[in-house]
């Protein structure tokens, strides 16, 4: 890239009042690679006996309406990533749109999500890790996982990208590996015995419109990541451009995957009721069209694929971190600092590692996830509503299409965020509104020191 180009990289955050000190050096095909790593391309494994026995064995249609419902809320996070190409992402759209104490909220909730989600995938790898070598005991496999993101992450944001592609492309092999297993058992008669299955997708006689949508919530839940690629703004060679188109590609592509497995299973295992463990369906499945072996092989590969799923979830939270440390919203010698030789924030790569060690030994793994699902969609619905405020009210774009772009598309993201989240477990209301309440106390403290004259973009 020649010097001018890049000039005009820092640019972009200089004109919002902020120095370019993270480098600008990610493309299109990196940030997807990191979206798609996020969301974990074999995520339905862990799911799959859940899901279906929520939806009477509608899966496949589940993630579907799950996928067109993200699809809202992915394209408004490329809006605002557009406007405000910087690192802060949710956190940074409804401050600077809005409200500069809601902007302090949207963060503080998403911290929920951004930190607690490689908690979460540090509790199920290390589930899935012990159950192939039970000798090494759970608390170990936490702590090497974390100690592995961590370093990851420290060595910078191209090493992360290369050990997406790395992953990516091993996950790919396991679901192709399985899905050309199952196409020939159910060639050769296994389960329906045909790989034109109607039912896989809709059967009347098990259908009800309240299981679907109680489904959907879950389903929905595989598609949390696409919000990070927003996070990576300010490393991205071309922000305004890559970064839309990244988030909504994720959500496609991831969701076209989702879809597949999801079908080709009930292909193989066409009675949802049948599964000699719900948490475990999966496993049976592949079982049924490969043996052990193969049973081996993707259950390494989902192994892998969590644990890169860290590293993205942990590089997306620390870039969190250091939007809101670096408007002093929390403190700025810790969360904004940045190693000299890769240019990473360090400290909030160590202090999210330590969360996750301690975390996953005394939270469960149904309280992580309901903890990171209630910040993720609070902050979904209020970078929605950040659409319509920007482009609608303030910039006025209302005509032509410009009024489903800028008014409908977000109000459907925030009312269907909204359904999800009300329907959310009881424990995770508690825990999140309590949560919040801190978050204001502590952001009334902070309202000298917070971040004084912010650059408007108008």
């Amino acid at each position: 890239m020649s010097e001018t180009a890049q000039e005009q990289r820092h640019i972009q955050a200089d004109n919002l009042g902020y120095k370019q000190e993270l480098k600008r050096v990610l493309t299109f095909k990196d940030i997807l690679l990191f979206g798609i790593v996020f969301l974990n391309p074999i995520a339905p494994f862990a799911l799959y006996g859940v899901i279906n026995h929520k939806t009477g064995g509608h899966m496949a249609l589940a993630y579907f309406i799950g996928m067109i419902a993200m699809i809202f809320t992915a394209y408004s996070y490329g809006k605002m990533a557009g406007a405000f190409p910087v690192a802060g992402s949710s956190y940074t759209y409804v401050e600077r749109v809005i409200n500069r104490r809601i902007g302090f909220i949207t963060g503080w909730m998403m911290f929920l999500d951004y930190v607690l989600l490689p908690l979460q995938i540090n509790i199920v790898a290390a589930i899935y890790a012990n159950a192939l070598i039970p000798s090494i005991p759970n608390w170990i496999w936490v702590i090497i996982f974390s100690v592995f993101i961590a370093i990851v992450n420290y060595l910078g944001v191209q090493v992360t990208a290369k050990v997406d592609t790395i992953v990516a492309i091993f996950s790919f092999a396991c679901l192709i590996t399985f899905v050309a297993f199952a196409v020939h058992a159910i060639n050769g008669g296994t389960g329906a015995g045909t790989l034109f299955y109607t039912k896989a997708i809709y059967n009347s006689s098990t259908a009800t419109f309240s299981c679907i949508i109680s489904g959907v919530g879950t389903a929905a839940l595989s598609f949390l990541g696409f919000d990070a690629v927003t996070t990576l703004a300010e490393e991205s060679v071309n922000p305004s451009k890559d970064i839309g188109r990244a988030a909504i590609a994720t959500c496609l592509i991831g969701g076209a995957i989702f879809i597949l497995q999801a079908y080709v299973g009930a292909l193989v295992w066409p009675d949802y009721t049948t599964y000699p463990n719900v948490d475990s369906a999966f496993i049976y499945i592949i079982g049924k069209v490969g043996g052990q072996l193969l049973v081996v092989f993707c259950s390494v590969a989902f192994i892998v694929a969590l644990v890169a799923g860290g590293v993205a979830a942990q590089a997306g939270a620390a870039r969190l971190l250091y939007g809101m440390g670096r408007d002093n919203a929390i403190p700025k010698k810790i969360f904004a600092h940045l190693n000299t030789k890769h240019k990473t924030p360090v400290y909030n790569i160590i202090i999210m590692s330590i969360i996750s060690i301690v975390g996953a030994w005394i939270l469960s793994l149904e309280t992580a996830s309901d903890l990171v699902c209630f910040g993720a969609f609070i902050g979904f619905m209020l970078v929605n509503l950040s659409v319509i405020v920007h482009f609608y009210i303030k910039k006025k774009e209302r005509t032509g299409l410009n009024f489903i772009w800028n008014l409908i598309f977000p109000l459907l993201g925030i009312l269907i965020c909204f359904y999800i989240w009300v329907n959310m477990s009881k424990v995770s209301k508690i825990v999140g509104f309590s949560w919040m309440a801190i978050g204001i106390v502590y952001g009334i403290t902070k309202r000298n020191s917070y971040r004084g004259k912010l650059h408007r973009v108008k």
